[in-house]
């Protein structure tokens, strides 16, 4: 089982010509509203993956149809809780004519996780799996030693990028950690997604760091190797979410096959059919959808 401990934020997207500047004030060309958060969406690839999913998170009553949607799309939501008084998460996105994007949250119920709620869900299953985490709840060091200590893998994607993240976060704990060159930038100081694997590992040996490289696939390094998949020629229409399908999809695949060449492949050309559609969990697609032929494993 996969649980993930996740943000529920309501997107609202704003389709521009290009991303306002500070102090500019701009018109936009379309607006619609999407049920996203990084944990919703990371859930939500997951399952339409095929895997067994839990989503642990909180929402305020504004936003019952977060939770609906991980349901229809085969999510567990018994752990999704509602709060009074406090409004949902959301998300204000600008995307540009080149799918380019530019986002501010607002945390709402999504700050009112506690580190309890998880220990419960944990304790209460007979077999120990992976629990995925983020940064846009509360509560996510505390959860993540929690995680750890009940004999549960741990899963990371560090985003939004916290201040002193290695101090402050156990990142020791972390068998399996996804980051994008920029973050990864920000953790070592280099963009190549080499070096920043080799970075993480020379600290962490038993971690799997998992870089996506946007248009030009993803990269793989740990103690057993590197692997590296190119990206998949598509005409981007939105990549909002793009980087959440992929997580989501390389857990998947990884809890199935016990494979990290086959996930990322997997994830690689999952990712490549989500920038051709517009929003964020409504751009994910099923296992169906996808084309047998994802891009090979280079070693």
């Amino acid at each position: 089982m996969l649980v993930t401990v996740g943000s529920l934020n309501i997107d609202h997207v704003y389709q521009v010509e290009e991303i306002s500047r500070p102090g500019e004030t701009i018109h936009t060309i379309d607006y619609a509203k999407f049920s996203g958060g990084k944990g919703l969406n990371q859930s939500v690839a997951a399952a339409r993956a095929g895997a067994e999913v839990k989503h642990l998170g909180c929402i305020g009553q504004e936003g019952r149809f977060l939770a609906d949607l991980l349901a229809e799309s085969g999510v567990d939501v018994s752990e999704v809780l509602v709060r009074e008084n406090i409004a949902s998460g959301h998300a204000i996105i600008q995307v540009n004519r080149a799918g380019e994007n530019s986002i501010f949250i607002y945390g709402g119920a999504n700050q009112t996780v506690e580190a309890a709620q998880l220990a419960g869900v944990l304790d209460g299953q007979a077999q120990p799996g992976w629990v995925l985490f983020q940064n846009e709840t509360s509560e996510v060091p505390e959860m993540m030693h929690l995680a750890a200590e009940r004999g549960w893998s741990v899963a990371y994607n560090p985003a939004p990028m916290a201040d002193d993240l290695a101090a402050n976060f156990p990142l020791d704990k972390v068998s399996v950690l996804f980051v994008n060159q920029l973050e990864g930038e920000e953790l070592t100081g280099s963009n190549h997604a080499e070096r920043i694997a080799g970075h993480l590992l020379n600290h962490y040996p038993d971690m799997a760091v998992v870089v996506t490289r946007g248009a030009d696939g993803a990269y793989c390094g740990s103690a057993q190797g590197a692997i590296t998949v190119d990206g998949i020629a598509v005409r981007p229409v939105d990549t909002t979410g793009a980087g959440d399908t992929f997580i989501g999809y390389f857990m998947a695949g990884f809890m199935k096959s016990g494979s990290a060449e086959t996930a990322l492949a997997l994830a690689n050309c999952a990712a490549a059919v989500c920038v051709t559609r517009a929003g964020a969990a409504a751009s994910i697609p099923y296992a169906a959808e996808l084309d047998d032929q994802a891009a090979p494993p280079q070693e």
